[in-house]
């Protein structure tokens, strides 16, 4: 599978504020810090770290994109985000993404 882009993502209202190369919540290393849903490099990241980890598809990665967006307010780090998904990724399996 290919590496998830910036194209592949399905919201299209992300912010796309520079951030350093290296800044965990671009690079999406750092578990306990919060992922803001709306900054689409934070997004792509955490997308794209799972998506390789996990080996998913395009599909998977969409779902995934989709699941972070859909998530209580209360997930609001990439560990209770991640938590969340896995809890309830079948509920969302069948959805067209």
């Amino acid at each position: 599978m290919g590496l998830f882009k910036k194209t592949d993502l399905v919201g299209d209202d992300y912010r796309w504020t520079e951030a350093a190369p290296d800044d965990p919540r671009r690079t999406g290393a750092v578990d306990d810090v919060e992922l803001d849903r709306y900054e689409g490099y934070e997004v792509l990241a955490f997308v794209q770290h799972y998506v390789r980890k996990h080996a998913l598809s395009k599909a998977s990665g969409r779902q995934f994109e989709c699941m972070i967006r859909s998530a209580p307010a209360c997930c609001r780090t990439r560990k209770q985000l991640y938590a969340w998904i896995l809890k309830n990724w079948l509920r969302y399996d069948d959805l067209p993404w």
